[in-house]
């Protein structure tokens, strides 16, 4: 079970280590590895304790929980999963949403702009979906959190959608607003009104758009479902926003190269080179810092970087799968 002391950010997890395993299928020594999830990162590995503490943001916003499995030399059993608590203020890019779980759904506001009774809902095994098969016009809208941003910044907002049949296409936009109780509020166009006639599920109809934030604060993106009478379902797979620069700020480092280790052994090494110009062409004479990100996760960070030096960075625990660095 896990408990966050939503003031503090200490978040403390306990198992029973009797609904672990089962007696006779386990030889020697059992410890447990702990994930913490969205975020996906092994935060813990050889515990011998049923027990787990670590201190979370309390700024930024998602939805937590944890997995936990035990380790019996080379074998791992499957993860038991926690129960799932919100804490944060608001949404800091990068963010991606996969609707994985019914908590993460339940982030998002639903408005019932036509009253005709039907809203968006979570679906399986992970999406949002909504029924518009009915003999007018779809007009309901699935709002995010509140996500924080910048006057003068560009943000990209991609989303992956389908339908249910092909000849039966939908119809949904993409807006931001200031209030997610008042749909009148979102003015800004992120997505013009896009059909969607793709009906694979493994693949989806991916749209991706660029925007500015009008201004400093926090705003919501709001998936407009506009779909024609008689059509049946439109399902949102997965969305994500990503925060690009000011203007006014470093280019983003050169020679950015990854190189995993040999064998198979979980780690990675990335080198690149510092700036050296702003976006605006101009030169750079100093840099605060240069973040280095693991699966939207910070897992560094080089204070006051020299202009246009090279650095590199050893990842000692990507997770076993995939690892995006940026």
């Amino acid at each position: 079970r896990m408990t966050i002391d939503k003031e503090t950010g200490v978040m403390n997890l306990t198992w029973n280590k009797a609904n672990m395993c089962t007696p006779g299928e386990y030889l020697g020594e059992i410890t447990f590895g702990v994930i913490r999830y969205p975020d996906n990162v092994l935060v813990a590995n050889g515990l011998k304790e049923n027990s787990f503490t670590e201190t979370l943001d309390v700024v930024s916003l998602k939805n937590y929980y944890y997995g936990v499995y035990q380790i019996n030399g080379d074998m791992h059993s499957n993860e038991i999963k926690s129960n799932q608590q919100v804490i944060g203020q608001y949404i800091i890019a990068p963010y991606r949403e996969t609707f994985l779980t019914e908590g993460d759904f339940n982030m998002w506001t639903l408005s019932d702009a036509n009253k005709d009774g039907r809203v968006w809902q979570h679906g399986f095994p992970h999406e949002a979906n909504i029924y518009t098969g009915e003999d007018y016009p779809a007009d309901d809208w699935l709002i995010s959190p509140p996500i924080k941003m910048e006057k003068g910044r560009q943000y990209t907002f991609s989303i992956n959608t389908r339908c249910n049949y092909y000849n039966s296409p939908e119809r949904f936009e993409v807006m931001l607003g200031t209030n997610p109780k008042d749909v009148s509020t979102f003015t800004t166009v992120i997505i013009e009104p896009t059909v969607v006639d793709e009906d694979d599920e493994d693949h989806g109809y991916v749209v991706v758009s660029d925007f500015d934030a009008p201004d400093d604060g926090l705003f919501y993106i709001g998936i407009h479902v506009i779909s024609d009478p008689k059509s049946s379902l439109l399902y949102v797979n997965e969305l994500e926003l990503l925060a690009g620069a000011v203007l006014d700020s470093p280019c983003a480092v050169s020679d950015f190269v990854v190189t995993p280790a040999a064998k198979g052994e979980l780690k990675a090494t990335l080198e690149f080179v510092a700036p050296t110009h702003m976006r605006n062409g101009g030169k750079l004479s100093s840099l605060d810092r240069i973040e280095i990100y693991r699966n939207y996760l910070c897992i560094d960070t080089i204070l006051n970087p020299e202009v246009g030096a090279q650095y590199s960075y050893v990842d000692e625990s990507p997770i076993n799968g995939v690892n995006s660095y940026i």
